[in-house]
């Protein structure tokens, strides 16, 4: 599992997306009001999905979930979570998309997420190759994005 650079919750916990982008953000407010963080007008920047991110790609394997990390920190929920603790908040949106004319690197991409656990890629195989058969490409929607945010 990818790790973010920084501080885990706990040493025994995974990093989520929820999990480290909230509490790194929270963190650096906490540091700023109780003085530890020498520069007040640092900007704090996490990366984070929007809803909808790789949903053309979620809807080929049942079971797969994004949406849940968009609604518990994505672009269209995370600012609301750090306004108690920010001044500053901006939402950069990053939206654009995967355009793949092979049907393999696509199967590919499931085989290796550690959410695919063997499932019959079939049904998958042929929405892939029926989309490149009519449009050139099979396209998948991209929302990511930054939100930063500093205090006054």
């Amino acid at each position: 599992m990818r790790r973010n650079s920084h501080s885990q919750p706990s040493p025994s916990t995974p990093c989520s997306r929820t999990t480290c982008c909230t509490t790194y953000l929270i963190g650096r407010a906490h540091s700023w009001k109780s003085g530890a963080c020498s520069s007040r007008e640092a900007p704090s920047n996490a990366s984070t999905i929007g809803r909808g991110h790789l949903a053309e790609l979620v809807a080929l394997v049942p079971g797969w979930d994004l949406g849940r990390h968009a609604e518990a920190f994505g672009l269209e929920t995370g600012s609301e979570q750090l306004q108690p603790f920010f001044a500053y908040i901006r939402v950069e949106r990053f939206e654009d998309a995967l355009a793949v004319t092979d049907a393999e690197a696509v199967l590919a991409y499931i085989r290796s997420s550690e959410r695919y656990h063997g499932e019959d890629l079939t049904g998958a195989r042929k929405t892939v190759q029926d989309a490149i058969a009519r449009y050139g490409a099979f396209t998948i929607a991209k929302r990511r994005g930054v939100i930063s945010c500093r205090k006054p």
